[in-house]
């Protein structure tokens, strides 16, 4: 799904955003697939073992300095016609509880990219049904995505069993 990081790129340019300071690997963490040992544990632990249900295997960050520009990147990533968005979560308003995120804010949209956007021979593979995570994300609250902050996540996650 090279496609969705192409994409992910053009936006980025599309949009004023922020090009985190140090680069490595937080700065390509969202870029990365899902962990093998994560996916199959979300897989029984959220899914009830229904491994289709797992959406989030390719996904992508995008960083901004201000709400508006976040804003004006989801009007852009909707407006995409290669692109269908299939459901949003806001964590970003101010009506969301944000006790099912342990605090954490962001804008996750799964899409699929649209069947046009393949060859025949790729077409034929289903790779349009399969669905990506884009994360918007502000810098304030990304900069809380630390290790630290990310292993209280994860214990937190685990006494959930999600």
């Amino acid at each position: 799904m090279n496609e969705i990081h192409e994409y992910q790129a053009e936006w980025k340019a599309a949009c004023n955003i922020l090009d985190l300071e140090g680069g490595g690997e937080e700065k390509e963490k969202g870029l990365l697939p899902k962990r093998r040992k994560r996916a199959i544990e979300k897989v029984w632990r959220a899914y009830d073992g229904v491994a289709t249900r797992l959406r989030d295997l390719v996904r992508c960050s995008i960083v901004f300095d201000r709400v508006a520009d976040m804003g004006t990147c989801l009007r852009t990533i909707l407006d995409d016609g290669r692109v269908s968005v299939v459901e949003v979560k806001n964590r970003v308003a101010a009506d969301y509880d944000d006790a099912a995120s342990c605090g954490y804010r962001d804008i996750q949209l799964k899409v699929t990219v649209n069947r046009g956007c393949f060859d025949r021979e790729e077409s034929g593979l289903g790779l349009h049904e399969h669905v990506c995570e884009v994360q918007l994300h502000l810098k304030p609250v990304y900069a809380l995505k630390n290790d630290e902050g990310h292993k209280r996540y994860v214990q937190y996650r685990n006494r959930l069993a999600e």
